[in-house]
């Protein structure tokens, strides 16, 4: 059985499993095998050529995802990671679909998403006290994550229980925000940041540390690298005014910029015009 046969019988078994994000992907793989296949000049399609059209084909799908992540797209950043076979999470297409304040619960192919009733005085406080800040470098994610997975696989102890302690994190953040203490947030998220790191190596890296570091020396009471880490944005709990020396502090560096945000309470909407 030849490639351009095994993604044929691939497509059966994965519309058999109603495997949906498989079979987007196979059937793109054979749509390219087809235009190989009907090309000018080609006469018989080798398995070398089946390979070489998979490679270009593979090569592609990295650089739109290197280009979505530099772009924070995570949406459709995580379309190419599911067709390539790559680690990535799913919780920011659920944020982004609800929208406001959630504690999500994975379990398996379950998720749960309790919204959490959070005062708008204490909401517009965190709005306030909060910098979000891009690092201006960007990492492949799923290669921290593959990282993470395999420690998991090995039952690594140290990663098992840093992962532990970030479920245990999650939780006290949501206690935290419901009771009105957000103060007491800039030391959870210094706790969240600590164990991440010993999730897998490059998760944080020296200009991280540098960033973070003077984030803290600042006024800063904590922070943390959002998504797999390596890259991307960090943000900082800034109580009392503080954030404004943060930012200071932080350009200073010429690293990367403070990102201007807003809470979003609805999450996508659609609508029509008839």
């Amino acid at each position: 059985m030849n490639l351009a046969e095994k993604i044929n019988e691939g497509i059966k078994e994965a519309m058999k499993a109603k495997d949906t994000d498989r079979l987007r992907a196979l059937r793109g793989i054979k749509s390219a095998f087809l235009l190989l296949q009907t090309a000018e000049g080609v006469t018989e399609v080798t398995e070398d050529m089946y390979l070489k059209s998979l490679q270009k084909l593979a090569k592609q799908r990295k650089d739109s995802l290197e280009i979505y992540e530099q772009q924070n797209r995570e949406d459709l950043a995580q379309i190419e990671r599911v067709e390539l076979g790559e680690n990535g999470g799913k919780q920011d297409q659920y944020a982004a679909a609800f929208g406001g304040f959630n504690y999500m619960e994975f379990k398996g192919d379950d998720v749960i998403v309790n919204p959490l009733r959070i005062k708008d005085s204490v909401q517009d406080e965190l709005e306030n006290n909060i910098v979000l800040y891009f690092t201006n470098f960007t990492r492949n994610s799923s290669d921290v994550l593959t990282e993470q997975v395999q420690k998991m696989k090995e039952k690594n102890k140290t990663s098992v229980l840093s992962l532990h302690a970030l479920v245990e994190q999650a939780k006290m953040i949501k206690d935290c925000l419901i009771k009105g203490n957000i103060d007491d947030l800039g030391e959870i998220l210094d706790y969240g940041f600590q164990q991440k790191k010993m999730l897998a190596k490059g998760i944080s890296t020296t200009e991280i540390e540098t960033l973070y570091e003077t984030a803290i020396k600042a006024g800063a009471t904590g922070g943390k690298i959002s998504g797999a880490g390596g890259g991307g944005f960090m943000f900082f709990y800034c109580p009392n005014n503080t954030k404004y020396n943060v930012i200071k502090e932080l350009d200073k560096l010429k690293m990367g910029y403070n990102q201007p945000f807003t809470w979003n309470k609805f999450g996508i909407r659609t609508w029509q015009i008839e």
